[in-house]
């Protein structure tokens, strides 16, 4: 199974950690092209450790970010699967 759909697949079983799901990507730079895409295509939500989902403006910026920042930002993220991408797993 390729990271992507391992991703989606991994999140079948309720919002994860998106930390604990980047050790399924082989770089930063492919998890973070994927998790954009992914969210680009209303896949995945991205909740904010007040529990709050980010809003597309912030992943955004996000994306600009250097991948330092961006693995610090990660740390404070869980990922939570959306009903379009539960089907296309299941």
């Amino acid at each position: 199974m390729n990271p992507e759909l391992d991703f989606l697949d991994q999140l079948l079983g309720g919002n994860l950690p998106l930390v604990v799901l980047l050790r399924l990507f082989p770089s930063i730079p492919r998890a973070r092209h994927a998790i954009h895409a992914m969210l680009a295509g209303d896949e995945i939500r991205l909740i904010g450790a007040d529990g709050a989902q980010l809003q597309p403006w912030q992943w955004q910026e996000l994306s600009r970010a250097s991948d330092s920042d961006w693995r610090r930002a990660a740390a404070d993220l869980t990922v939570s699967l959306t009903p379009k991408a539960a089907e296309r797993v299941a």
